[in-house]
């Protein structure tokens, strides 16, 4: 009997599947046609309004997603190709971590987005050391490290140039 691979794509179970569409590709943001990494990290921004803003719940939302996305990364990489357009869940945990212990406001927000977009798409030489991380694992670090860039960069606009008060966020 023939063993050659095929060169269709194996199509995963169904519980599988339904991760990846979910979580993977971010309830389908990562099968628009165009620009399915914007509508991701802007689906993202209802997720973070919705989220209470306790440090241990966000960070454990965060963590969780990051592990799952991972997983989740590898297995769609493995059906398609490397860092697919499917996979949009990389931009769902950058943009929580852009976000976390952010005032929230439509300001923060689009700003967020906006500088987030940037070091994901620009990728400075230590965010592209990153992406070469084996498996789904460099999918999703790039865009953690473009997520603390962008952090940071709001965190010293808010609190130092606009002297925004640190977020009543609890522990």
């Amino acid at each position: 009997m023939n063993r050659e691979p095929s060169a269709v794509p194996r199509q995963p179970g169904v519980l599988l599947g339904l991760l990846q569409f979910v979580v993977g590709s971010v309830v389908g943001t990562g099968y628009i046609p165009i620009a399915p990494a914007t509508f991701a990290s802007l689906t993202a921004l209802i997720l973070i309004r919705l989220l209470p803003k306790t440090i241990l719940l966000y960070g454990l939302v965060t963590i969780a997603l990051f592990v799952a996305g991972g997983f989740l990364a590898g297995s769609m990489e493995r059906r398609w190709r490397k860092d697919a357009r499917y996979i949009t869940v990389d931009e769902l945990v950058g943009m929580l971590v852009t976000m976390f212990l952010v005032p929230l406001s439509p300001w923060s927000a689009v700003l967020g987005f906006l500088l987030f977009r940037f070091f994901d798409i620009v990728k400075p030489l230590f965010i592209r050391a990153a992406e070469r991380i084996p498996d789904g694992w460099g999918v999703m670090a790039d865009d953690v490290v473009a997520g603390v860039c962008a952090n940071v960069v709001l965190q010293v606009v808010f609190r130092l140039v606009w002297h925004a008060h640190a977020p009543r966020w609890s522990i």
